[in-house]
């Protein structure tokens, strides 16, 4: 199913994807036109927020890395305008990785070296990875959870 923004004009959405190192503490940082940047990218269709599997395809495709997505973090939608901004939280599935050329790993470290419009994205993951998880986080919010559930 795919949202609209009217009948001729897809929604234009802008992703921007947080992926940990094996520590999970520490997110990817990509170098950027401004300083270093979380990865993104940019769709013309209006997926609903809660479709993942082209979220994960993307890390993939860009950065030959596989991924899980935990959660959408933030959503800022702007219907009038017709775009969208997504931030999803992922989980690293391929501990050996190595980062592209330029690209590194920050934690809170690395706050005042990230893109100004991206400071609060990384900082609310930050926030969000270190709390314990409360009895009303769901469980696939958790990395881990996948290896739980296949285990299981």
């Amino acid at each position: 199913m795919v949202e609209s923004t009217g009948p001729s004009a897809p929604r234009e959405d802008t992703y921007y994807l947080i992926i940990p190192d094996t520590s999970g503490r520490r997110a990817l940082l990509l170098p950027g036109e401004n300083g270093l940047t979380l990865p993104t990218f940019t769709r013309r269709d209006g997926a609903f927020w809660q479709s993942v599997e082209h979220v994960n395809d993307a890390a993939l495709d860009m950065l030959g890395l596989r991924v899980i997505t935990l959660r959408c973090l933030a959503l800022d939608m702007e219907p009038g305008a017709g775009r969208a901004v997504k931030v999803y939280a992922m989980e690293n599935r391929d501990p050996g990785w190595k980062p592209p050329v330029g690209a590194a790993w920050f934690g809170a470290d690395g706050l005042d070296r990230i893109a100004p419009d991206q400071r609060g994205m990384l900082a609310a993951w930050l926030d969000w990875i270190a709390s314990p998880p409360g009895p009303l986080r769901a469980p696939w919010y958790s990395p881990g959870w996948m290896d739980s559930a296949i285990g299981w």
